[in-house]
């Protein structure tokens, strides 16, 4: 596969690269979103009873349809995030794991779930990963250390000053949408990118790649309100990483995983599940019919400092 960096873009602390490849558009699938937002499914609780860390997903379209391991699905008895990217087969009904990131409340508000505009940030996923990676490890499927999201969310909580009654992580985003709309500015998809490198300083914090490049689109500027929201915790006077660095660092990192090793496991929808260690981040890849539908890594927990060029 030929990786470009396409774009690049720095606010503060924050730079982001754009990247495209030549594996792309070649799967049609379409966003949990769209589908939801067309009436062709339903996001539930269990039915005969509701579980923390698993709700069901109707997928009523004639479409594959895709969630990201990010997503934040609001309403029915507590908020959730999606605990792996899936992909959903038509006209299908899948158990989905996740995990709560609403601990104080547990009654209905709503009888769905709906997506949200923002995803979970970097540093939530990558605590969420290895634990899954570990579960996956000893058999017991795509669960996290719920006590340690709870944890997450109240620390992201407190560090950006915002109290929430429920513990809710979607109440931060809320209280802090304007302020990150305006660090990102006016930023838009490349036309020819369907993935996105994430630097805060020096650090690379996050890589997103899909494969299809309107995926891409749709997710672009929730993931950009989570690196806003991690860019606005980071002291000012980190530097930003500079272009060349910054494009050359994202291209290497994607075309190291080529050789990479990794454990293979079943998705949770349909396709396979590659979970791998490469350089100083943890990811994995979801795979359908040969094509990477969206590879994700994030920056292992403790590890500081830029990745030497070799």
């Amino acid at each position: 596969m030929i990786i470009q960096a396409v774009d690049f873009a720095s606010r503060g602390p924050l730079s982001i690269v754009q990247i495209a490849t030549s594996d792309q558009d070649a799967f049609s699938y379409i966003s949990g979103a769209r589908a939801s937002a067309g009436g062709k499914l339903e996001i539930l609780e269990l039915e005969g009873g509701a579980s923390v860390n698993e709700i069901a997903i109707l997928n009523a379209s004639e479409e594959f349809v895709f969630f990201m391991d990010a997503d934040i699905l609001s309403g029915a008895k507590q908020n959730r995030v999606v605990n792996a990217s899936v992909l959903l087969a038509p006209r299908s009904k899948t158990r989905v794991p996740v995990s709560c990131v609403e601990r104080g409340r547990w009654h209905v508000v709503s009888d769905k779930f709906k997506t949200s505009d923002f995803v979970a940030p970097s540093t939530l996923r990558s605590s969420k990963a290895d634990k899954i990676r570990q579960s996956l490890a000893h058999k017991e499927g795509h669960f996290a250390d719920q006590g340690e999201i709870w944890a997450d969310v109240d620390r992201m909580s407190m560090r950006h000053n915002v109290s929430s009654s429920t513990s809710n992580l979607s109440d931060v985003y809320e209280a802090k949408m304007k302020e990150f709309d305006s660090f990102i500015g006016a930023l838009k998809p490349g036309a020819s990118a369907s993935g996105l490198a994430v630097f805060l300083g020096k650090d690379l914090m996050a890589v997103d790649l899909f494969h299809r490049r309107d995926i891409y689109a749709e997710y672009f500027p929730r993931l950009l309100r989570a690196a806003a929201f991690e860019a606005q915790l980071v002291p000012d006077q980190k530097t930003a990483t500079a272009e060349a660095e910054a494009k050359y660092r994202s291209t290497e990192f994607l075309e190291g995983l080529e050789g990479a090793e990794g454990e293979e496991f079943p998705a949770v929808g349909v396709g396979k599940e590659k979970r791998f260690s490469h350089q100083s981040l943890d990811g994995f890849k979801l795979v359908r019919g040969g094509h990477t539908i969206h590879l994700a890594a994030f920056r292992k927990a403790g590890v500081h400092g830029a990745q030497k060029r070799r």
